[in-house]
């Protein structure tokens, strides 16, 4: 069993695990693995991963596509405002931080002045994977009409 835990791709998660105690690989993390997901959530994956490749065909390229996500997340749609904070809240990380935080969060990590230290594909991906599939529906559906 373990063996097949080493055999991840990623090095340094695969570093990180050989210097775990097999009992506990065994015990505490490999029943984990083996669990099988609600299928929400794999629909979900299965919708990110279509659109995502929709979007990248119909984007010129990550600016312009980053320029479009900031564009939706910040104008309001039929049903309600969509603003990327609301967004943002959907994460494991973000919910927890304080608004004065959430803030510079965005600002760190989104504003222009960084694209170089986070590059645009992975906050596209970001925003993106965040969206219900509904949004990234009518996201699409917007960046077909412009």
């Amino acid at each position: 069993m373990y063996s097949a835990v080493v055999s991840v791709s990623n090095t340094r998660f695969t570093a990180n695990v050989r210097r775990l105690p097999e009992d506990i690989i065994i015990n505490h993390i490999m029943p984990y693995m083996y669990n099988t997901q609600p299928s929400v959530l794999l629909e979900d994956i299965r919708d990110f991963h279509e659109n995502e490749n929709t979007i990248s065909y119909l984007a010129e390229n990550d600016d312009q596509l980053f320029h479009h996500i900031l564009t939706f997340c910040n104008t309001r749609s039929e049903t309600r405002r969509i603003y990327l904070v609301h967004i943002l809240e959907r994460s494991y990380y973000f919910p927890r931080k304080t608004y004065a935080e959430k803030v510079h969060y965005i600002n760190n990590h989104f504003h222009a002045l960084h694209q170089n230290k986070y590059p645009t594909r992975a906050k596209n991906k970001c925003i993106i994977g965040l969206f219900t599939p509904y949004e990234r529906m009518q996201f699409i559906n917007r960046l077909l009409l412009s």
